[in-house]
């Protein structure tokens, strides 16, 4: 799922986000899984993302004691160079156990002409996450 972008705070970010948490709720049972990957086309201290991780853990903080990413996007625009932590996996902790995610690639690895490059066709790096079902012994 992709967001609405914007360069400052968007209501349309926060409602897109509060929209799809509704949606799943509305269209789920609490008891299904439940993985979400999403651009929220905004920071962790953001609106959207904070609304999102009431209701869901994100997968790369979880596993990183509470670290967000350095970065999913890297890029060099006309306005200059752009580095955002934006993209998300979330999950349901009941569900899932997290047992490991794919580190962002090292300053060395992206290169000078930051993303796209050679190590990623697009201007956001892979999220990889390995997680675990927790099945209940009902």
């Amino acid at each position: 799922m992709v967001i609405p972008g914007g360069s400052e705070f968007s209501p349309a970010r926060q409602e897109a986000c509060v929209d799809l948490c509704n949606f799943i709720a509305e269209n789920s049972d609490p008891n299904e899984m439940v993985v979400i990957g999403a651009d929220l086309c905004e920071e962790p201290s953001e609106r959207g993302y904070n609304h999102m991780t009431s209701k869901y853990k994100d997968v790369y903080t979880y596993a990183l004691d509470g670290k967000t990413m350095p970065y999913t996007t890297w890029r060099v625009r006309p306005e200059g160079e752009e580095k955002f932590a934006n993209d998300c996996v979330f999950f349901n902790d009941s569900q899932f156990r997290v047992l490991q995610v794919l580190d962002a690639p090292t300053d060395t690895a992206v290169g000078g002409y930051k993303l796209p490059s050679n190590v990623c066709g697009s201007d956001h790096i892979s999220l990889v996450c390995d997680l675990q079902r927790i099945v209940s012994k009902d």
